[in-house]
């Protein structure tokens, strides 16, 4: 659905909300979010970050 909005311009109403975290105006959480090199890489470090968290949360 984030795909959907983000990329191909099909914004029904609530869209953003029933889509949320990945439909977040900004967000480089997703494949939904890649368009260029540069935003591959933001959506990288950002699963990057969430996985060491969640490993330092772990143990």
């Amino acid at each position: 659905m984030a795909l959907l909005g983000k990329q191909l311009g099909v914004t029904p109403p609530g869209w953003r909300e029933a889509s949320a975290p990945f439909g977040d105006e900004g967000s480089f959480r997703s494949i939904a979010d890649i368009t260029d090199v540069s935003t591959r890489d933001q959506v990288r470090e950002y699963k990057k970050a969430t996985k060491a968290a969640a490993k330092a949360q772990a143990g």
